[in-house]
């Protein structure tokens, strides 16, 4: 069937408002991977691990790397509660990138306030949070217990109640048993010959509430 000039003109100002629209989206940052370069313990400086392709056949580019990254943990209280974790180099992570300019946010006093710039979803407005990896890397989370885990140290809690704090050497609870043991088995010389310490019956009574909490 012949086109009209008008339903191809049409069919073309469609086209290029799809196409102005895709541009658009494709410029447009959300989230990302990203690796560290340097971290300073409250700013990071982050590459994007994901090039920018503008179209099928274009060549990738690679995104500049990020500088004043803020890295976010989670803190409550006013900075008085948080927990951290250690960041190096090479340590991948999400990139956020904000609605709006956070300039004047992020130097501020944490109230609410009006933007410096119209920008938006800039790569210079974004934070870092050190939660991802490739799958070659996974840490291969529990599917039952809370785990912390730094190095050769691990703290493994677990539904049912139980802990265990432990390195490659050692757990903790089973060493506390076991001292708690021999002190109920430890006995002191009198005149009436070997005696248990007088706290012996308070030493059994704490490892048996001990012995509940190991896993």
């Amino acid at each position: 069937m012949t086109q009209t000039r008008s339903e191809i003109e049409n069919r073309t100002l469609t086209e290029l408002i799809r196409a102005e629209i895709r541009q658009a989206l494709i410029k447009t940052r959300c989230t990302l991977p990203g690796v560290v370069v340097t971290f300073d313990g409250t700013k990071a400086r982050v590459r994007p691990l994901i090039k920018t392709l503008l179209a099928p056949d274009a060549t990738p580019i690679s995104l500049p790397e990020i500088v004043d990254v803020p890295v976010c943990f989670p803190v409550s209280s006013g900075g008085a509660s948080y927990i951290t974790v250690p960041i190096k180099a090479g340590d991948t992570g999400t990139l956020t990138f904000f609605d709006r300019d956070m300039a004047r946010w992020l130097y501020g006093d944490g109230k609410a306030v009006e933007p410096e710039s119209v920008r938006i979803h800039d790569l210079t407005d974004a934070s870092f949070t050190p939660d991802l990896t490739p799958f070659d890397n996974a840490i291969g989370a529990s599917t039952d217990n809370l785990d912390v885990v730094n190095g050769d140290m691990s703290i493994s809690m677990l539904p049912d109640g139980k802990i265990k704090i432990e390195n490659s050497t050692a757990e903790l609870i089973d060493l506390l048993s076991q001292i708690l043991e021999k002190l109920v088995s430890t006995t002191v010389a009198t005149t009436m010959g070997p005696q248990p310490l007088s706290t012996a019956a308070d030493f059994t009574a704490i490892k048996l509430l001990l012995d509940t909490l190991k896993g």
